[in-house]
């Protein structure tokens, strides 16, 4: 039994990796059925007959934000402040706001971060030996 409609516009198996490609880019669906010159109710299609197609597109933006998360996390290691807090607040239970009463959260009211000076280091020997002396 032969199918009836239009013939498919698109070889989904064509563009299996252009999605994945896509995913990574984080377009979302109707960016990709303007890509393609096809309607958006177009791809939703496509997406329900084609599983493949939706699996592709998380692939790509999986590991699209895994790397993302890679280079945050990297640069918070390395003493950016401003990564530090992003990665709290967007990559761990961590939540500013005292008042919300969610266990998944860890409170945490004052956070401060300081670079390693040795030279302070031995003031406070120092501080510390003196007073020891009296």
């Amino acid at each position: 039994m032969s199918r009836t409609g239009r013939p498919e516009s698109l070889d989904y198996k064509k563009i299996l990796t252009q999605y994945e490609q896509y995913g990574a880019l984080g377009l979302h669906f109707k960016d990709i059925a303007d890509i393609f010159n096809v309607r958006p109710e177009t791809i939703s299609r496509y997406n329900r007959v084609h599983p493949e197609l939706i699996k592709a597109y998380n692939r790509g933006k999986a590991r699209s934000t895994s790397g993302i998360k890679k280079a945050a996390v990297s640069k918070a290691l390395k003493g950016d402040t401003v990564m530090i807090k992003y990665c709290l607040r967007n990559l761990s239970d961590w939540c500013e706001d005292p008042l919300v009463d969610n266990s998944k959260h860890t409170h945490i009211t004052k956070v401060t971060i300081e670079r390693y000076d040795p030279s302070i280091e031995r003031k406070r020997e120092g501080l510390s030996a003196s007073s020891e002396t009296r």
